[in-house]
């Protein structure tokens, strides 16, 4: 960082907030010590206290050789030892991951920012932004964890900091958060903090599954695209929508409905739809429908389709209706029905064949 943007940091913090001097109060700083202690961060930490806070929240000023926590509203009074702890070590997370790994994910965090503050910034900008806020939370209560004796001081702390209540039970919350979660596939809506009742099932997935819970994780963060999520996939990696002119119209976990707009070019002598198009419709829907199972794969790929044409569609919209029928970590396998639109009878029936690149 520059020397003049390092002075006008301090300067910024002097003029919004109280700083707590160690000597006033020697309990708070005992336990950032032992935070840093433990996450293996050797530099001087500052404490502040925000003025006119709105709501109980804190924050890191980050300077690559010094830590400055500023705390929002009264949370050295609503927070237990233990709980507190859990949050200076939230925050302190944040300068170990700009820290570690050469500054890379430092640097991804200016130039995303600088991206989303321009005029010209794109769709996926924004979206790529959205993702590396909404993981770098959920990697800073993993370090909270990591410096916890239990999941339940974390949780206890990010539901006190939702609520403003002064007394939480982190095992109800848990229980609430998996009544939500039991009523279906569900991701956040969250654009650079994912919900309480996420971070919380997250944080009890890390403690029992540790690294085996990271695709659970992932669904709940990016989990299956949104249409609109879809259509910017699309704009980028699938020209040959445009060609065709495909509309998902629905996407579930593994399910899809995709539409192919009526036009005279995908016609054929007789007075139908042409079989490439039908194929072509039906390959996409597969597609869709894996998307909406494994999330942001643009890479999947047909390894095989087979289709059966049952019946001459009419001059109409076609829809196609895509299931999954078995989802392996390498192939996936669907059934299409293919219809015209306003008729339920199956013009084309069509199984495929899906195959998923390997991660990492």
């Amino acid at each position: 960082m520059r020397s003049e943007h390092v002075d006008a940091l301090r300067v910024d913090l002097l003029k919004s907030t109280y700083r707590i001097d160690r000597d006033a109060d020697p309990a708070i700083y005992n336990l950032a010590s032992g935070v840093v202690e433990r996450l293996g961060i050797d530099v001087p930490i500052t404490i502040y206290q925000a003025q006119n806070p709105e709501g109980l929240n804190a924050s890191l000023a980050y300077l690559p050789e010094e830590a400055h926590i500023v705390l929002h509203g009264p949370l050295k009074s609503r927070l237990s030892e233990a709980e507190m702890r859990a949050l200076l070590a939230h925050e302190l997370g944040h300068m170990l991951l700009y820290n570690q790994w050469d500054g890379e994910l430092l640097i991804a965090s200016q130039v995303l920012s600088a991206m989303t503050h321009d005029r010209q910034a794109d769709v996926s900008h924004f979206a790529s932004a959205r993702l590396f806020y909404l993981y770098t939370e959920v990697f800073c209560d993993r370090v909270a964890l990591e410096v916890s004796d239990s999941p339940l001081e974390v949780i206890s702390m990010l539901v006190k900091i939702a609520t403003d209540l002064e007394e939480v039970n982190p095992e109800s919350y848990l229980k609430q958060a998996q009544e939500i979660l039991a009523k279906g596939p569900t991701k956040t809506e969250g654009y650079s903090h994912p919900e309480a009742y996420i971070r919380a099932h997250v944080l009890k997935l890390w403690h029992d599954k540790r690294d085996d819970a990271n695709p659970e994780i992932t669904e709940l963060i990016e989990g299956p695209p949104t249409l609109d999520e879809l259509d910017q996939l699309v704009g980028e990696f699938g020209p040959f929508v445009r060609l065709f002119g495909f509309r998902a119209e629905e996407i579930g976990y593994g399910t899809a409905r995709v539409r192919l707009p009526y036009n005279l070019d995908h016609t054929r002598p007789g007075g139908t739809i042409s079989g490439p198009a039908i194929m072509a419709l039906a390959d996409y829907a597969m597609y869709v429908a894996v998307l909406g199972a494994i999330g942001n794969e643009p890479l999947a790929v047909t390894t095989s389709l087979n289709v059966n044409f049952l019946r001459k569609p009419a001059e109409t919209d076609l829809l196609c209706d895509a299931k999954l029928l078995k989802l392996g970590r390498r192939l996936v396998i669907g059934d299409m029905a293919v219809h015209a639109d306003g008729d339920d009878e199956m013009c084309a029936h069509v199984t495929a064949t899906y195959s998923i690149p390997p991660q990492g």
